[in-house]
């Protein structure tokens, strides 16, 4: 993935990686309830925009925000068809994804 999940650990939260959008629905629908997505814009096996409208359906799903990553500039009508919490750019500034962490996934 575009972030080691071990980069979350030093970070101070646990994560779970998906090798794609259809994995990340079956962990999601089996249960998972993250308190963020962290998606790639450019998903295998699925795309960034189907795997969202999927998400903002599930009635136990919509409430989980959404960061996507991007290895470019998101053009506006990409940024309106997500509906995402917030986009990142590649490679990955950590301390704003500490930032993100820390507004969606407070500590308990």
């Amino acid at each position: 993935g575009a972030v080691p999940v071990a980069a979350f650990s030093y970070l101070g939260f646990d994560a779970v990686s998906t090798k794609d959008g259809l994995e990340a629905q079956e962990r999601l629908t089996s249960g998972l309830q993250p308190c963020l997505i962290l998606m790639n814009l450019n998903l295998a096996r699925m795309k960034a925009h189907t795997f969202r409208e999927w998400q903002r359906r599930q009635p136990e799903l919509h409430h989980i925000p959404v960061v996507v990553l991007s290895g470019g500039g998101l053009p506006e009508e990409v940024r309106d068809e997500l509906q995402a919490a917030g986009y990142l750019s590649k490679p990955i500034n950590f301390a704003a994804l500490r930032a993100l962490l820390t507004q969606y996934c407070p500590a308990e």
